[in-house]
């Protein structure tokens, strides 16, 4: 493990607002201790919980916080030398309604319950997993979304941002055999959108890369619980 990662894995422990949850406290017979308690982690106080899964560097949780003070974000990242950086960003801004979790996307219902009511999750190019046989490791898969309903509000909304075809075709099919409500979809984010819309303005380090490749972006909105 090279020096750098060292160094910033012992600044995420030292950072209050950085949460690492351990398997033993995961797979425990006790709760995890802020499962249901989130309301009261922000010292900003209670508000609508936001989350970004696969959060890199946390580029939406920030700019999300920033634009929505009286909701609070958390970045969800299993690799801590990912998160590091958002977290050092949202210190040195004095971002009041920003956190940061380390965590496996499949334990995320251990860690979250119905009493933290999140009513947002933002998938900002997260791994499409091409492969037909790892479908199930898309998280936008019906598993997945099964287990982010067992602690979210039921006007619930997921939004998707990517460049790659088959996640976005498969999210598509999945919206429509679950009965799911598709709000919005745009076949080019860079095309259709003004330069000064979030989507658009707020860019990841893997969608400037695609740009460059001359990729395009893609992006849904949906609820997460069925419309019938």
């Amino acid at each position: 493990m090279g020096r750098n990662k060292l160094q910033r894995f012992e600044e995420n422990a030292r950072m209050p607002h950085v949460v690492q949850a351990s398997f033993e406290e995961l797979l425990g017979p006790s709760p995890y201790p802020l499962r249901n308690r989130w309301k009261q982690f922000f010292k900003a106080g209670p508000g609508p919980l936001v989350l970004e899964l696969g959060c890199g560097g946390g580029e939406y949780t920030l700019a999300l916080a920033r634009l929505f003070p009286e909701k609070r974000f958390i970045g969800v990242d299993k690799k801590g030398a990912r998160i590091w950086k958002g977290a050092r960003q949202s210190l040195e801004e004095g971002l009041p309604n920003v956190a940061f979790l380390r965590i496996q996307m499949h334990l995320i219902d251990r860690v979250f319950g119905p009493d933290d009511e999140v009513e947002e999750f933002w998938l900002p190019f997260p791994d499409p997993q091409p492969r037909r046989a790892r479908a199930h490791r898309r998280l936008t898969h019906p598993r997945y979304l099964d287990l982010y309903r067992s602690f979210a509000l039921p006007y619930a909304r997921v939004h998707l941002k990517t460049d790659n075809e088959i996640l976005m075709n498969f999210t598509l099919e999945v919206v429509h055999t679950q009965g799911l409500l598709l709000e919005e979809y745009i076949s080019d984010v860079h095309l259709e959108l003004p330069a000064d819309h979030i989507l658009r303005s707020v860019t990841t380090k893997y969608e400037r890369m695609f740009l460059e490749e001359g990729r395009t972006i893609r992006y849904c909105r949906f609820r997460l619980f069925p419309s019938f």
